[in-house]
């Protein structure tokens, strides 16, 4: 299996990418929302989005591109505790938390995700499945119903 792809949005003034990259992640990095945004209308993906608060303030517009081009897992790593209007991110890494935490933390994240979609996939194998039955379920009902008149009015044609 490939390595899992990481896209890195922000500084990474921690080095995080270089961590990730030891632990076997392959990883790109953005600068900022604008690299991020041009990244991911280049038509590609990753399986993971990381993006790095600023020092400065909350990661608002970065957050907003990953959740608006990729359905990916997202990583918000913390540098300071920033409020946010809205909670857009899938795992939350305080800034002293360990790496070999929040690297178990991200397998486990993506280990997750790689569950549901493979279980995704088994139900849309199932519901193609079932199109397939209700498709033919009026021509069976229609067999059916022929049938129990032709039945019926051979029980009626007896009593005669």
């Amino acid at each position: 299996m490939a390595a899992s792809l990481v896209l890195l949005i922000g500084e990474d003034i921690c080095h995080r990418s270089e961590v990730l990259r030891s632990a076997g992640y392959a990883v790109e990095e953005c600068a900022s929302e604008i690299t991020a945004a041009a990244w991911f209308r280049g038509g590609r993906s990753a399986d993971i989005v990381c993006v790095t608060e600023g020092i400065r303030g909350p990661a608002e517009a970065p957050l907003a591109i990953a959740r608006h081009f990729s359905s990916a897992p997202i990583v918000l790593f913390r540098s300071a505790n920033h409020n946010y209007l809205q909670r857009v991110w899938d795992l939350d890494v305080p800034l002293y938390r360990p790496p070999e935490l929040w690297l178990e933390d991200i397998a486990a994240l993506l280990a997750s995700m790689r569950t549901t979609i493979a279980c995704s996939a088994e139900l849309r194998v199932d519901s193609r499945n079932l199109e397939g039955e209700t498709a033919r379920l009026p021509e069976e009902s229609r067999r059916l119903r022929e049938e129990l008149s032709r039945v019926l009015s051979r029980g009626t044609g007896e009593r005669e």
